[in-house]
């Protein structure tokens, strides 16, 4: 009797193992996979996008960050070729962006032809800021070891409050603007590779 318990036990936990295990290759299985690549010898970048959820943004932009071609997606899947023989040579990003998530490749136009390295790819992960009375909350996830940059500044632009967060991966702050008069402030978080700001009225 006692090896029967222990056998069912066993039998027990293998099904939920399994089923665990089922289950989270189904939820991996649904993520989004973006796909950035040169078309041949021509000056032409194809993307293909499946899995998608919620509106999607690509943008092609000047090294600088101006936009130069932009289009809304709306859709679960997506696939273009986009040719950018018409672009001035020089350096440019290529950015899709889904939710907190955004991609960018960067690629140059040049003379002969187009550069596109897959291996300076980088992903980003954007904060979410909520206001709760005087409190201002946010989270970010960097997905990689960091030194994050906090500053509040007034209408005036004038920095009121400054935070350095060093070393962290994902981190949670919230910061209160009790002791400020009333006004309109602009938080700013800084990350070695991205700027991201969120306006408040206190």
């Amino acid at each position: 009797m006692k090896n029967l318990i222990v056998n069912v036990v066993k039998y027990f936990m293998v099904i939920v193992f399994a089923t665990t295990a089922v289950a989270a290759f189904a939820k991996d299985s649904e993520a989004p996979s973006i796909t950035i690549n040169k078309i041949g010898y021509e000056k032409k970048i194809g993307v293909v996008m499946k899995n998608l959820s919620g509106e999607v943004t690509v943008t092609i932009q000047s090294e600088s960050g101006a936009p130069l071609i932009e289009e809304v997606v709306n859709q679960a899947e997506y696939a273009k070729v986009f040719n950018v023989a018409n672009l001035e040579v020089g350096n440019y990003i290529f950015s899709v962006k889904n939710g907190l998530r955004e991609l960018e490749q960067p690629f140059e136009v040049a003379d002969k032809g187009l550069v596109l390295d897959a291996k300076k790819r980088r992903e980003f992960f954007a904060p979410v800021f909520h206001t709760n009375g005087d409190n201002v909350d946010f989270q970010l996830m960097a997905g990689k070891l960091t030194t994050i940059s906090v500053n509040i500044r007034n209408s005036a632009g004038e920095i009121v409050f400054e935070d350095l967060i060093k070393n962290v991966v994902k981190t949670e702050k919230r910061y209160s603007l009790r002791q400020l008069p009333k006004g309109n402030y602009t938080v700013m978080v800084s990350t070695p590779e991205k700027e991201y700001f969120y306006d408040v009225r206190k």
